[in-house]
């Protein structure tokens, strides 16, 4: 699986993406993917995640922008050595696209505010004419490596558009 990293000012971000098969319909026009961030301060102050942006473009070039509150319901603290990650996901109208974003930080000590880069990341399916794509028989390990399905703990829900951000959340199921 393809994972695409970007590192700024001692914070790294790397994602990795997958096509979701059972929740993408193609005769109607409906792709979706998940995609895990893991953000890991490779610095040395302690850092915040305040809020987030994704651009998210379709195969059409046309761009959505998101905007809010850290990721997921949260606004990680992170130590030097420590990591957060996540996993979330997008719907598109057509078969490939790509994300890109910022997640803006603090540095704890100072309130000293920058963002983070996440490197942009293609959106592929293998309905996607022409260009790179990945083939169904590889989508099972995809989702192993993206830690979609390898847990018996963890079944993704359907991804539930948010009325608010237009975007996709998986959260995963409490434990009993």
């Amino acid at each position: 699986m393809t994972s695409y990293s970007a590192t700024t000012r001692g914070v790294r971000v790397t994602v990795r993406t997958i096509y979701l098969t059972d929740q993408s319909d193609p005769e109607q026009g409906q792709y979706a993917w998940a995609y895990k961030i893991d953000i890991a301060n490779e610095g040395s102050v302690t850092v915040q995640l305040m809020k987030r942006t994704w651009l998210i473009t379709d195969g059409q070039g046309r761009t959505m922008r998101v905007h809010g509150d850290g990721v997921v319901g949260e606004q990680p603290t992170l130590e030097p050595g420590e990591s957060f990650d996540y996993t979330s996901g997008t719907p598109l109208p057509t078969p490939s696209g790509f994300m890109r974003g910022t997640f803006h930080m603090i540095v704890a000590e100072t309130g000293e505010k920058f963002d983070a880069i996440v490197p942009p990341f293609s959106l592929d399916s293998p309905w996607q004419q022409g260009g790179v794509h990945r083939k169904r028989s590889l989508l099972k390990s995809d989702e192993a490596a993206c830690g979609v399905r390898s847990s018996p703990h963890f079944q993704p829900r359907k991804l539930r558009p948010s009325r608010k951000y237009r975007s996709w959340a998986i959260r995963e199921p409490r434990k009993p």
